[in-house]
């Protein structure tokens, strides 16, 4: 029996309540610090003081699935000359395919989509629904930049001042931006916007494999075509078909997005969307035969055997 003790809330990790379900017997919760084995967090940071205090006589554990809350590349590291252990995004034990979306309560498969023209209220403009961070959000690994803040705030705004791009969120100035989309039932009022619009902005906040949230999705949903950062070597090609959504990637800046939209005839815009709803679909058939979330606790477990 192994015994953790949550440094914070662990908020929206399954360590609320799906590692004592999955892990049965295995792994306990401690009210006490003193009596826990391992010490685990979504925060590097909360971890120090605890480091500091009882050093290499107990174990810790950094585990998130959000990309900027730990932004360590390897799955050890040192502090003080005591071990830390991390599970995050770079890591490739949280996220293990492209469905992390597909976890939330009511989706429902799509029909297939057919307009005759552009039809919707704000025609060929683009939404853009993105914070603005005003700090440096560079991410470097190896010589490659992750972070795709700067890069779609900077679309944004181009697109917005040549009247391409909408943009909603928190963080802009209030003559730039329509409203923050993020108050209040959030999820509804976004899919309430997109469905005015027939493209979307909607690049992840960071480069990494299989870490595929709900924006992709979301377009799909609300009949948006995506205007997605996929690449190369993107893990988004294990299921999305090529000529899909818009890659980012395959345009030489966004002057050439832009005019690709304006360009683009409602028989490509219905092709493409057609075949992000059929991924969707077979998707959503999928996810319906797996446990994903056992899966995730059993890494979980291993990895606290491996520690302890």
């Amino acid at each position: 029996m192994i015994e953790i003790f949550k440094v914070d809330n662990m908020e929206y990790t399954p360590f609320i309540r799906q590692v004592e379900k999955f892990a049965g017997d295995e792994i306990v919760f401690s009210d006490q610090a003193e009596d826990c084995d391992v010490f685990v967090a979504r925060f590097f940071q909360k971890l120090k003081p605890l480091i500091l205090q009882y050093g290499s006589s107990k174990k810790y554990l950094v585990w998130t699935h959000e990309p900027r809350f730990d932004t360590h590349f390897n799955h050890k590291v040192s502090w003080k000359g005591v071990d830390v252990h991390i599970m995050n995004i770079y890591t490739g034990d949280i996220y293990l395919n492209n469905y992390y979306f597909f976890w939330r309560e009511n989706i429902c498969k799509i029909p297939d989509y057919q307009v005759e023209k552009f039809g919707r209220e704000k025609h060929k403009k683009i939404a853009a629904l993105i914070k603005n961070c005003n700090w440096n959000t560079s991410l470097i690994c190896n010589g490659r930049e992750l972070d795709l803040y700067e890069l779609r705030k900077k679309i944004a705004l181009q697109g917005y001042q040549l009247d391409k791009i909408d943009i909603y969120g928190k963080g802009w100035q209030e003559n730039i931006v329509i409203e923050n989309s993020r108050s209040g039932r959030w999820q509804e009022r976004k899919i309430e916007i997109l469905q005015k619009y027939h493209f979307n902005l909607c690049f992840e906040n960071t480069i990494a494999d299989y870490y595929c949230t709900e924006k992709i999705w979301d377009a799909i949903i609300s009949g948006c075509l995506p205007i997605y950062y996929g690449g190369k070597n993107s893990t988004i090609y294990e299921d999305f078909e090529k000529n899909s959504f818009l890659d980012y990637t395959e345009f030489r800046d966004s002057n050439e997005l832009f005019e690709y939209v304006e360009k683009m005839s409602i028989d490509e815009f219905n092709q493409r969307l057609n075949l992000c709803i059929q991924t969707f679909n077979k998707t959503y058939e999928k996810v319906k035969q797996m446990n994903r979330k056992k899966q995730v606790v059993k890494n979980i477990v291993q990895k606290l055997k491996e520690i302890i």
